[in-house]
């Protein structure tokens, strides 16, 4: 084999190598997007596209002032009142140790 045999044939391998690792390049490129889409399908946003619906309240609006209307009116001074009292103390129904052991010495 002469020497300009060699360069030619290692010229072809080089070649053929370099289309080999286009080839890969273009599936993993594949492999990254199937992946980037399989993540945004699980871990994506699961709700409605829309953002905002007609006579829907926006949680924006909140912090405009449009609930504030008892904090504005109410008096400072006065505290609320407590809207129950102690609670009762619940036993269980049908509870007879008191009984099953009076007869006992």
């Amino acid at each position: 084999m002469t020497e300009s045999e060699m360069i030619i044939q290692l010229q072809e391998k080089i070649d053929a190598q370099n289309k080999t690792i286009e080839n890969l390049e273009i599936k993993l490129q594949g492999a990254n997007q199937n992946i980037e889409f399989l993540l945004k399908k699980l871990y994506g946003r699961k709700t409605e596209k829309t953002s905002v619906i007609d006579g829907q309240l926006i949680i924006g609006e909140i912090s405009l002032g449009l609930f504030n209307e008892a904090e504005v009116n109410q008096d400072p001074k006065v505290l609320e009142p407590v809207p129950f009292g102690k609670p009762k103390k619940k036993t269980r129904a049908g509870y007879k140790r008191k009984e099953i052991f009076k007869n006992l010495p």
